[in-house]
């Protein structure tokens, strides 16, 4: 559960300095919350959290987003109740580039993610490209 917490404290931290931002229109950003908390049968907690900001002026423009996946379990152990993690996930992207006009641009993009859940240990993209609207 304190894992819960420092997640949803990082986006009110984050969406209250992106609010401080909006006079500057080059700043604009996104971000939610959710939360899943179920009883009965098996009582299980889940949170995700993201954030995205995307910055642009001029011929520069970047994009930066964060994303988090959590989720534990009660399960009972010898007639006490332990929290087991079922799922935990982090992503991580960035790009930023360059227009010539407003047509044409460059740009270079990476990814992250860690899936604590999955066969990798964790999975990185890099790449470098040219885009036309």
């Amino acid at each position: 559960m304190k894992l819960k917490a420092v997640f949803i404290i990082l986006l009110i931290a984050l969406t209250a300095g992106m609010a401080n931002a909006e006079e500057e229109k080059s700043l604009s950003g996104t971000g939610g919350v959710g939360l899943l908390v179920t009883t009965g049968n098996s009582e299980t907690d889940s949170v995700n959290a993201n954030v995205g900001l995307k910055y642009e002026k001029e011929h520069f423009f970047g994009e930066a987003k964060i994303g988090v996946l959590y989720s534990s379990e009660k399960t009972e152990i010898d007639g006490k109740k332990k929290d087991k993690v079922s799922a935990e996930k982090y992503n991580y992207s960035a790009k930023i580039g360059y227009k010539f006009n407003e047509a044409n641009y460059v740009f270079i993009n990476g990814d992250y993610e860690d899936d604590r859940f999955s066969g990798y240990d964790y999975r990185t993209t890099y790449s470098i490209g040219y885009g036309r609207k």
